[in-house]
């Protein structure tokens, strides 16, 4: 996507209760770090001229944040329990979330056929 010098950045306050969790490197279950803030980008597609954003979420653990500690994935947890994948998937339990993380680390893995 092109994003030119006139991005616009908001950050607002995240409700209690949602978090990343996050299936690092090396492990193998989930480590939720609480969301603090949601950063927003908002910027002109010139090809399109339409506005386009993007949301990020910003935890209290800054591995996270600055992608420090190299993970296999992550999703958004909300208040109710839910977890959303940033590709759209959604899981209604941490062991559902957790089997599709570990599955699709696992096919990172497995060489090409």
């Amino acid at each position: 996507m092109f994003r030119d010098e006139d991005s616009e950045f908001t950050t607002i306050p995240a409700a209690p209760g949602w978090c990343v969790s996050v299936l690092y490197s090396g492990l193998d279950d989930l480590t939720d770090e609480p969301i603090v803030a949601w950063e927003i980008e908002r910027w002109a597609d010139s090809k399109k001229d339409e506005f386009c954003r993007t949301v990020a979420p910003i935890c209290t653990e800054n591995y996270f944040n600055d992608n420090s500690a190299p993970n296999d994935g992550w999703m958004l947890r909300d208040p109710s329990g839910c977890y959303h994948d940033p590709n759209g998937s959604k899981f209604d339990t941490a062991d559902d979330a957790l089997a599709h993380l570990k599955a699709r680390r696992a096919k990172r893995r497995s060489p090409a056929a």
